[in-house]
C-alpha cells in the first residue's frame, strides 16, 4: 500500500477516514490495508477507468520513481512539494499512455527547445532518457520530446530540493 499512500495521498487519507468510520460503526477489526483498497476504489472512480488501469498507473509511477532514485543514488522526501508535483505529472502522463491519448507530434520548435534543455540540464536530461528507456522496455511506449522536456524540468526541481 506504500505506493498508494505516496502517489495518491488525498485519496489515501480519505480511505483511512472511511476505514476509521467503518471500524467505529461496525466494530470491525480491519487492517490498515483496507484503507488503501478503499483509496484505490476512489482513484478508480476519479479516473473513470478500470482497476487494471489504476494498478498499471501506480506501477508505472513507482517504476519511474525507482529509476530516478537509482540514477541519482538517493531517496527523495516523499512529502516535498516538488516531489509531489513530479509524481502527479507521472500519474497524468501514465493515464494518457494507458488511455492512448499521448501526443506524438514534435515540431521544430519542440526539437530546438529539447536540444536547449538537453544541453543546459544534461544530468537531468540523461535521467529523463533513463525513464524513457524504462517505459520503452517495460511498457512498450515511446516518450515524445515534449515529455522528455517536462520530465527534465521536474527532475531538476526535485534534485535541487534534495
Amino acid at each position: 500500500m506504500a505506493p498508494i499512500r505516496e502517489f495518491y495521498p488525498q485519496e489515501y487519507r480519505l480511505g483511512m477516514d472511511c476505514l476509521a468510520i467503518i471500524r467505529q460503526r461496525c466494530r470491525a477489526d480491519l487492517s490498515d490495508d483496507e484503507g488503501g483498497f478503499i483509496a484505490l476504489h476512489i482513484v478508480n472512480a476519479e479516473l473513470n477507468t478500470t482497476m487494471s488501469v489504476v494498478n498499471d498507473v501506480t506501477r508505472f509511477v513507482d517504476g519511474c520513481v525507482q529509476v530516478v532514485e537509482y540514477f541519482y543514488d538517493c531517496h527523495f522526501d516523499r512529502d516535498a512539494l516538488d516531489f509531489s508535483r513530479f509524481t502527479v505529472h507521472l500519474r497524468f502522463f501514465a493515464q494518457r499512455v494507458f488511455q492512448g491519448k499521448q501526443e506524438q507530434e514534435n515540431d521544430t520548435h519542440d526539437e530546438v527547445f529539447r536540444a536547449l534543455i538537453a544541453r543546459n540540464c544534461s544530468e537531468h536530461y540523461k535521467c529523463a532518457c533513463c525513464i524513457a528507456e524504462y517505459v520503452r522496455n517495460t511498457w512498450h511506449k515511446e516518450l515524445s520530446d515534449e515529455e522528455l522536456v517536462f520530465l527534465t524540468i521536474h527532475l531538476k526541481r526535485i534534485r535541487m530540493g534534495k
